[in-house]
C-alpha cells in the first residue's frame, strides 16, 4: 500500500499479507517484512505484488530442491530401480568366479577336487587309514631297553640328588674359614651386628664407653699417666693446677678439668668456661643491688614510681586539658601556653572564629580602631564636613558622627568620626 501519486519505496510503502477474503472484504495482516503500519488515506493504491521476502523464500526452496536432486542418479534406458540392494562387495565376488565354473554341485563332488583345502572323512581318502595304523601314537612310552646304549650311559652318571664332602668342593674350606659363625653374631666375645640404619644396636654396646678412673693431680702427675699406657675411654678428673708433658708436649690443666685417654695419647677436656665467681663472689652467692651497679634503683612497682625532677619540670610546661568544645591552646603575652576559647559570637576575651558562612560577630565600637559591624554602620548617618586644609575646623555640636573630608586630619574628631583624606 502506498500513496497513488508516489512511486512505492521503503519510505512510503507498507507491506501486508492477505489472510482472508469474504466477498468484497479483504482481511490484511499489516506491518509485515519490517515495514511500519501507516495511516491509509483515500486515493491510496493497493498492489498485489511479489516482495523481496517472497523471492528469498523461492530461492531457499529452489536451493533445497537442488540439494535433493544432487543425491539422485540419472535414469538410463533399459534400467530400473529394484527392491534389492546390490553392493560393491557382491559385484566383486561375482567378477572373481571363473568362466564355466561348476555351479550347484553337491559337497561330495566338490571335495573330490585336487585344489580342495577343506576337511573330509578319512574313509573318503583311499589307503589313509592303513597308513595311519602302521604309525605309533604321538603320545607313547619307551623302556630303557628300547634305546640302545642308554643304560650304559646312565651307569656313568650320578643321581641328581647326592651328597658331597667339603673336601670334594674346591676352595670351599678356605672360604668358610674367612667367615664368622652366625652363632657369634651379637654375642659376648663375638661380633656386633648393625641395625637397619647401619648402627650398632644399643643393646650390644658396653654399659660405659668412657670409664671414670678417679681423680688426677696435674701438679704432681698422681697417679702417673703417660702416652701409650691406659685403656681407651679412661677418664680422670683434674684436682690441681699444673702443666705436664705426658709424651706429646706440655699441657696446662686447671682444677675441675678432665683428662681422657684416646687409645694412644692423653687429651685435656677443658671446663674453664664454667662460672667460677659472680660479681667477685664465690660459693653460695647472695647479690645486692650495689653488687650489680643498681644501688640507686628501688624495687618499686611501675604504678608507684615517683615523678623525677626533670619529668616534673617538663610537666610544668604543659597545660591541663580543659573540658568543653571550641578550645585552642596558644602562647599568652607572658610567652607561656594558655587555653583560649574560640567562637563566632561577639564574646569578650575569645578568639574570633568564622561561622559556616564565613562571618564572625563583633561588639559595638567604642574607640578609634574598633571594628564596626554592618548593623552599626547602617544605623549611623554621618554629618559630612569638608574642612579642606584647616585642621582646627569646628565640629558640629548636633552631629553624632562626622565624616571629615580634607587634606589634613582634623583635630576635633571623636572616636565615632571618620576622616577621608581628599
Amino acid at each position: 500500500m502506498s500513496p497513488e501519486v508516489q512511486w512505492p519505496s521503503l519510505d512510503n510503502t507498507e507491506i501486508g499479507y492477505l489472510i482472508d477474503v469474504d466477498g468484497d472484504t479483504l482481511t490484511i495482516e499489516r506491518g509485515q517484512e519490517g515495514t511500519t503500519p501507516m495511516q491509509v488515506r483515500a486515493g491510496w493504491k493497493v498492489i498485489a505484488s511479489i516482495t523481496s521476502k517472497t523471492i528469498e523464500d523461492l530461492e531457499e526452496a529452489i536451493s533445497g530442491v537442488a540439494g535433493n536432486i544432487s543425491g539422485k542418479v540419472d535414469k538410463e534406458d533399459g534400467k530400473g530401480l529394484s527392491a534389492n540392494d546390490f553392493t560393491t562387495y557382491e559385484k566383486t565376488k561375482l567378477a572373481e568366479i571363473a568362466p564355466e565354473a561348476t555351479q550347484n554341485a553337491p559337497d561330495a563332488e566338490l571335495r573330490d577336487r585336487a585344489t580342495h583345502t577343506g576337511s573330509q572323512a578319512i574313509a573318503t581318502v583311499i589307503g589313509l587309514q592303513a597308513a595311519l595304523d602302521s604309525k605309533a601314537s604321538t603320545i607313547h612310552t619307551h623302556v630303557i631297553a628300547d634305546t640302545s646304549d642308554l643304560q650304559t650311559a646312565l651307569d656313568g652318571k650320578a643321581n641328581t640328588s647326592h651328597p658331597h664332602t667339603i673336601a670334594q668342593i674346591s676352595s670351599l674350606q678356605a672360604a668358610l674359614d674367612g667367615k664368622v659363625n652366625t652363632s657369634a653374631l651379637g654375642q659376648a666375645d663375638g661380633v656386633a651386628t648393625l641395625d637397619s640404619a647401619g648402627k650398632v644396636p644399643f643393646s650390644q654396646l658396653p654399659s660405659s664407653i668412657m670409664e671414670y678412673k678417679g681423680v688426677w693431680d696435674s701438679s704432681t702427675n698422681t697417679p702417673t699417666l703417660a702416652d701409650g699406657t691406659g685403656d681407651i675411654g679412661d677418664v680422670y678428673k683434674v684436682t690441681g693446677n699444673g702443666t705436664v708433658d705426658l709424651g706429646s708436649g706440655a699441657i696446662s690443666f686447671n682444677a675441675s678439668d678432665y683428662i681422657i685417654y684416646n687409645g694412644s695419647t692423653w687429651e685435656k677436656s677443658d671446663t674453664t668456661d664454667s662460672v667460677t665467681s659472680v660479681a667477685g663472689k664465690t660459693g653460695a652467692v647472695t647479690l645486692t643491688r650495689a653488687d650489680v651497679g643498681l644501688a640507686s634503683v628501688n624495687n618499686t612497682a611501675d604504678a608507684n614510681k615517683p615523678v623525677s625532677t626533670a619529668q616534673q619540670a617538663a610537666l610544668n610546661l604543659k597545660l591541663d586539658i580543659r573540658t568543653g568544645n571550641f578550645i585552642v591552646y596558644t602562647n599568652g603575652a607572658d610567652g607561656l601556653p594558655s587555653a583560649q576559647s574560640y567562637t563566632s559570637a561577639a564574646t569578650a576575651n575569645t578568639i574570633p572564629f568564622r561561622n559556616g558562612s564565613g562571618q564572625f560577630n563583633a561588639g559595638t565600637p567604642t574607640v578609634a580602631g574598633n571594628v564596626a559591624t554592618k548593623g552599626y554602620v547602617d544605623s549611623t548617618t554621618p554629618t559630612i564636613v569638608r574642612h579642606g586644609s584647616v585642621a582646627g575646623t569646628a565640629r558640629p555640636s548636633d552631629a553624632s558622627t562626622v565624616m571629615w573630608i580634607g587634606s589634613v586630619q582634623p583635630t576635633n574628631m571623636t572616636t565615632a568620626d571618620l576622616w577621608v583624606e581628599g
